[in-house]
């Protein structure tokens, strides 16, 4: 198995989500790069309470 593949398997067992726990992840949200949920077209009219 060349060197790639064997480092992406590695990654996937260390990462993936188990029977008796969650995979592990970041310990919050980064609110500052969120994105919009609202589409913006420009040059259209807002619709809604935004």
């Amino acid at each position: 198995m060349d060197r790639l593949k064997h480092a992406l398997l590695e990654y996937h067992e260390r990462s993936k989500h188990r029977i008796n726990y969650y995979a592990p992840g970041p310990t919050g949200l980064d609110w500052t790069t969120q994105p919009d949920p609202f589409r913006v077209f420009h040059g259209t009219p807002r619709v809604g309470c935004r």
